[in-house]
This record gives C-alpha cells, sequence and structure tokens, in this order.
C-alpha cells in the first residue's frame, strides 16, 4: 500500500545518509519525492476545516500545504501522508461510520479514502474553486462541500455523483450546520445566511440583517438539532433567533451589560445556547425555553473567541487566543485548563465527546476530555520561510522567515536555535557568527553555534539600506548605509579602523582581497576599484569612464575578478597585476549573471532573459569551453556544487532542480517536487546533499552521491 512506501524509503536510505541516522531526529521520511532521502517540516497546517478526528477519537486527519497527515490518537504516530492532491489541502472529514475520509483542496477536488488502508478509493470533481469545507450528514451515504465559487455541493457516496449544487453565495461560503436528521443545511456567506432542503436541493430561508444605517451585515450563524431555529451573532445587537419555517426574527437575546456577542454555540439537546460574556472569563448558558441565561461558566479564559459543545453534550470548552478550558456541562465545574502559545483556528471532539483536538498553524494538541489530561502535542508542522543555505561548517543550516532566521542542526534535523533580525543576515565565513542589523541599531555579531549576541559594533549608521560583508578571514567587516560611506571593522576589536567615502548599493559591491590588505568595490556609478585598507586610499580604478560595470564577483583561486557590463559584456581582470585581461563578448551581448567555478579555472556566464543560454569560459585563455541551451528560470542564481562536479539550475515552471554534469555538460538529472514551487535551494559542504526550500516552507534533502560516479 502506497502508505508503507516511506518505511521502505527509510531503510534503503538510511546508511546514505548518515548525518540524520539517529533516534531523536527532526526530520521525516513520509510522502517524499523521487530520489529524496529526508524532510524537515511537515508544511503549515489549512485553517478553520485542517484537522477532523474519527467518531471513536483513534485517528485524526490534518490537512497541510504537502498533504494530509494521518496520526494514530493513542501513540501519536504519523500513520500515513496523503498526497493525491496536486496543490495544498484545505479541508478533511470522516464519515459518520468512520470507514471513509474526505479531503478537499485548492485543486478544486475531492478525494475519498478508505480509512483503515488509507487507500484513494475515488475523486468527486465538480467544483471550480477551493473546496474549503466538508461535512457528512448524519445518512452516511451524502457528502457536503462548500466551495471559493459560492457553491455548496451535496454528492452521493454510493455512486460518486453530484447530487445537487446549492448556489447563492458570494465570496465563498464558510461555514455549514446540519439538524441533526441532516434534512436542513444551514450555510454562512458574505452578508447571508441560507438554509437548503437537503432532500431536494431547493432553498428554504434567507436570513440576512439591517443595520442601523440600513445595510446588509455579516452575522454567523447556526443551526438547531432540531432544525427549527437558526441563531445569527454579530452583525447587529444581541443573538437572534430566527424561525426556520417562516424566515422570521421571533426574539433577541440580550444581556443587560452585554449588547455585542462574538462567540455563540448551540447545545446537542438544542436546549442551551452559549455565548461569550461582558465579564471576559465567562461563558453564559441560556436556557432557549425561556430565553434567558441560567448558569455562568467562570475560569481562566479570557476574551473567548470560540465556544464548542461536545457531541455527547457532557462538555463545553471555550478558547481564546491565550488560553483554553473545558467544563462539565451539568456540574459547571471546570475540567482542565491550559495556556497557549498561539492563536488556535480551531477546536473539535470526537463523536463519542472523549477525545479534544485543537490546532494552530504549527502544532496539534490533543486532550483526553474524560481524565481532563493532555495526551500529547503533535508538532513538526512548521514553515521555514523562503530560505535555505548551508554554511560553510557543514553541519548547520540556515532558514529565514520573516523576521526569524532558524539555525537547524544538520545531524539531528532540529532547531538549534533561532535569531530575530530585521534585515537578511549575514554568516561569517567560519559559519560562526551572524551579522544583523536591525532598524536604527549598530551591526550585532550573534553565536551561531549558542544563539547569543557576541559583539556588538560601533555604531556607524542608522540608514535602512545596508551592506554587510565579512573578510575571508573572518576578523574584518565592511558596512554601509546609503550615507556614501564603506566602515572598516576589526572585529576582535570591535573597533573602526578605516572609512572610505564611496557609495554602493549591494553586498556584490564589495569585496575583501586575502590578507586583508585591499577591497575590491563597484561604486553606484558602476566604476571598480581597489581600495588600500591600510591607508584608507583609492589605489587604483580598473574601468574606463565609458564602461558602466553592473555586477562583480572574485575567485580567490585564480586571483581573477569578473565583471559583466550594462552590455552584457564580460570582463576578466588578473588582480596580480591588476590589468585587463580579457573581455568576451557572449550571445548579443545579453549576459546578465557571472560566477566562477570553485576551482578558479571556469567562468560561468548566464544569459536568460532573451537567448536562455549558459556559457563557460576558460579563465586562463578567455576561450569559450561550451554552451549549455536550456529553458531555466533566469531570475534565480546558479550554483556549483563545493566539489565543482555539480551545476544547478532551476527549471522554469520553478517545480524541479536541473543537475548538469560541468565537465561534459550534460543534464544527469531532475528532482522534482511532489507538490510547490522551490524558493530555494542550497549544497552541502561535502557536495552529497542538497537542501531545497519550497513554498510551503518545508525542506526536502537530495541525495546527490549517486551522481559523484
Amino acid at each position: 500500500m502506497k502508505y508503507i512506501i516511506p518505511i521502505l524509503t527509510l531503510i534503503c536510505i538510511s546508511n546514505g545518509f548518515t548525518q540524520i541516522n539517529v533516534i531523536d531526529s527532526g526530520y521525516t521520511y513520509w510522502g517524499l519525492p523521487k530520489g529524496a532521502k529526508a524532510r524537515i517540516g511537515k508544511s503549515s497546517l489549512a485553517g478553520t476545516n485542517a484537522i477532523t478526528l474519527s467518531p471513536d477519537g483513534t485517528q485524526l486527519a490534518a490537512a497541510s500545504e504537502i498533504g494530509v497527515w494521518i496520526y494514530d490518537t493513542s501513540t501519536s504516530k504519523v500513520i500515513g501522508l496523503l498526497q493525491e492532491h496536486s496543490g495544498k489541502v484545505t479541508s478533511a472529514a470522516f464519515s459518520t461510520d468512520g470507514k471513509t475520509l474526505a479531503t478537499g483542496g485548492v485543486d478544486t477536488t475531492i478525494r475519498l479514502y478508505v480509512t483503515e488502508t488509507l487507500e484513494h478509493k475515488s475523486t468527486l470533481n465538480g467544483h471550480v474553486g477551493s473546496v474549503t469545507l466538508l461535512k457528512f450528514l448524519p445518512d452516511g451515504k451524502t457528502l457536503a462541500s462548500g466551495s471559493r465559487d459560492d457553491t455548496i455541493r451535496l454528492w452521493n457516496l454510493n455512486t460518486g455523483k453530484l447530487k445537487y449544487t446549492l448556489s447563492g453565495h458570494s465570496n465563498g461560503v464558510n461555514s455549514i450546520t446540519l439538524s441533526q436528521d441532516g434534512n436542513l443545511l444551514a450555510s454562512k456567506g458574505w452578508l447571508k445566511n441560507l438554509l437548503w432542503d437537503t432532500k431536494t436541493g431547493k432553498r428554504v430561508a434567507v436570513f440576512q440583517q439591517k443595520t442601523a444605517m440600513g445595510r446588509n451585515k455579516v452575522a454567523y450563524g447556526a443551526l438547531s438539532p432540531d432544525g427549527k431555529i437558526l441563531a445569527s451573532w454579530s452583525g447587529t445587537p444581541g443573538i437572534r433567533l430566527w424561525d426556520t419555517h417562516t424566515a422570521q426574527h421571533f426574539t433577541t437575546l440580550k444581556h443587560a451589560e452585554q449588547p455585542w456577542y462574538s462567540a455563540v454555540a448551540l447545545s446537542p439537546d438544542g436546549k442551551t445556547l452559549a455565548s461569550n460574556s461582558s465579564k471576559r472569563n465567562e461563558i453564559l448558558l441560556w436556557n432557549l425555553n425561556t430565553n434567558e441565561p441560567n448558569a455562568t461558566l467562570t475560569g481562566d479564559v479570557e476574551s473567548i473567541s470560540k465556544i464548542v459543545f461536545s457531541p455527547d453534550g457532557r462538555t463545553i470548552a471555550g478558547y481564546s487566543s491565550k488560553h483554553i478550558q473545558f467544563w462539565d456541562i451539568k456540574t459547571y465545574k471546570s475540567l482542565m485548563s491550559f495556556p497557549l502559545n498561539s492563536y488556535l483556528y480551531s477546536l473539535i471532539f470526537s463523536d463519542d465527546g472523549k477525545i479534544s483536538a485543537a490546532h494552530n498553524r504549527e502544532e496539534i494538541h490533543i486532550w483526553d476530555v474524560h481524565t481532563g489530561q493532555q495526551k500529547f502535542v503533535l508538532t513538526g508542522h512548521q514553515e521555514f520561510g523562503s530560505s535555505v543555505s548551508y554554511l560553510s561548517d557543514g553541519s548547520t543550516l540556515a532558514c529565514k522567515k520573516y523576521s526569524t532566521m532558524y539555525l537547524l542542526d544538520t545531524k539531528t534535523g532540529k532547531t538549534r536555535t533561532k535569531i530575530q533580525v530585521n534585515y537578511t543576515p549575514t554568516f561569517s565565513p567560519d559559519a560562526k557568527m551572524c551579522a544583523i542589523k536591525k532598524y536604527k541599531k549598530p551591526i550585532q555579531l550573534w553565536d551561531t553555534k549558542t544563539g547569543t549576541l557576541k559583539i556588538t559594533l560601533p555604531e556607524t549608521t542608522d540608514k535602512d539600506y545596508i551592506t554587510i560583508v565579512f573578510s575571508p578571514d573572518s576578523k574584518m567587516l565592511a558596512n554601509s548605509g546609503n550615507d556614501g560611506k564603506i566602515y572598516i571593522c576589526d572585529i576582535p576589536t570591535a573597533s573602526i579602523t578605516n572609512t572610505i567615502p564611496i557609495h554602493i548599493s549591494s553586498n556584490n559591491d564589495v569585496i575583501f582581497l586575502p590578507e586583508n590588505k585591499m577591497l575590491v568595490i563597484r561604486n553606484i556609478n558602476g566604476e571598480v576599484q581597489l581600495w588600500d585598507l591600510g591607508n584608507g586610499k583609492l589605489k587604483q580604478t580598473l574601468t574606463t569612464q565609458k564602461e558602466v560595470i553592473s555586477y562583480i564577483t572574485y575567485s580567490p583561486h585564480a586571483d581573477a575578478l569578473a565583471g559583466v557590463d550594462h552590455n552584457g559584456n564580460i570582463h576578466l581582470w588578473d588582480l596580480e597585476t591588476w590589468t585587463l585581461q580579457f573581455k568576451l563578448s557572449t550571445e548579443n551581448g545579453t549576459a546578465t549573471y557571472i560566477r566562477f567555478s570553485p576551482d578558479g579555472k571556469t567562468l560561468l556566464s548566464f544569459s536568460g532573459r532573451f537567448v536562455n543560454s549558459i556559457m563557460f569560459w576558460d579563465v586562463g585563455t578567455g576561450r569559450l569551453k561550451g554552451t549549455l541551451n536550456k529553458e531555466i528560470e533566469y531570475r534565480f542564481p546558479l550554483q556549483f556544487s563545493p566539489n565543482g562536479k555539480f551545476l544547478m539550475t532551476l527549471s522554469k515552471e520553478r517545480k524541479s532542480i536541473l543537475l548538469w554534469n560541468v565537465m561534459t555538460r550534460t543534464h544527469i538529472a531532475t528532482l522534482t517536487l511532489n507538490m510547490g514551487e522551490v524558493s530555494s535551494y542550497s549544497i552541502s559542504t561535502d557536495s552529497k546533499t542538497l537542501a531545497s526550500i519550497s513554498d510551503n516552507g518545508s525542506i526536502i534533502f537530495w541525495d546527490l552521491t549517486k551522481y559523484q560516479k
């Protein structure tokens, strides 16, 4: 069966990936694409409808960016990863008998699986927008699906055919509730709630609220179990109760001290309505026979944003962005209470009321409701951002997500430390330091092993646009803002040793030469200059006034400097003599990117926007070695493997990484993601592993050893 294959893969690759062959590992091996050997991160979870519990609470399905994860709730172990969807999965639901699992995604399809084997048995097609809601009707034969295409569709599960399409919403369908017999379905969309007869597919009623200004207002709604009442709230003051037969508003529940309600739920027996209270840590219980509050639940939760009854009616839960609490309905006593470290998207119960689960974007919490104990927290659903890079120590992987830099241990796959940053940080060549610049703060150097602050350099500029470049021996640092100066800092003494009056625009404009005696600078006018770090004076300008250089790169092995001008021509200088050795003309003069091979013997130029070709030049003779013509993503940097044997490029559709033999300039392999697009990639220092991060935030590791022969 498909979900067993990753286990066999793990057995086969364990010897070839010794860096992660440990018991306590942050790596996962489920659902890997062909040629991959491990993953860090299970990808972030979808929103409100991401998780579902089987009726008996033994399994939990979690919809994520890369598929649906299936967990055993007694052991917390992964049972399988379902990846039949071609894009992000947004919803999941178990059937009432627990034998079928339905999943919906942005690919507009609904997939049905046999729960016992996780075998994919059929696909339901018909929606033209993302499927965001799934709900099985009590008869077990019908599935309701809500979509961004503004429709709800009812499906016959015996035949796999569409029964009815329920139209009438706009801007998507936000929620679905059912009567206990399944004959009525209430749906919430933008500005209105609609009521449907599931037997005929006919619309029964429309519920809309008007504000004092006479405009329609968004209101949340829920159907009573007997289908006789629809409750709506948040659109106007109070909780409005509507007669579903007449579609008329017949009363409003409103406490004297609480005109507005943001959290409301109806009990399974239809006798009680729960709402938030004017007091931030209370839940009001309303008697629907008298329409008055008859009890108050007091607890630790502040600013309650959601209330949920368990299906067996014995438990009620309330939560906010800071806390979650469970109460016994009969005794009104608190069963358990837990602080939260982030906003919860939803909280659900198993049908028997014994198990409860809640999730944010990264974690799933599982509770045993009857014992009042949290069973475990399912972790790993983490996004690591959009960039990934191996550090030179070979044991650290750096990933940036928004303002957080994650430093991962490549042996265990676990996060070693996190550092908060404002701009993209710069790592020292020895991989021991990370230089960061926060807004209007001096540059700080952080220890990459411990995540602690090592050195704060003297204040130089508080400008927003910062260039930070380390010297090859990691003892000096050059930085600049947009004030027209480059500051040279001595790291051991944390002092400014020189200031060079020159305006630059990026990190690529400053290059330390060996022994820290000279600095190559490309100024904002496109001039390439040599500066003496001993006296801070200009030594030589390598370009003429007519030449405008847009990009420079340096090879320490060849002691050569290369630049590409605005006309797409390549300039190659010998820095031993400080003279121009060659001026190379590329196809149609369109070179946009240049790079030296690790041994410095070859210069690669890329002409991507127009002719899409890679050209290989002999640094010693200036002759063209060969050309590689292939459609690749021209905005994405090409990378050599550290041993110089491979060249890595990104396919035009960004879903595959292409491997090329540098010597023969032939295609070796295509590494293709199962889902998503590649955002960044990096090659390990031993050239044996390629790490790629995709737009779903998970990191895939690819085995390159098979291509070394």
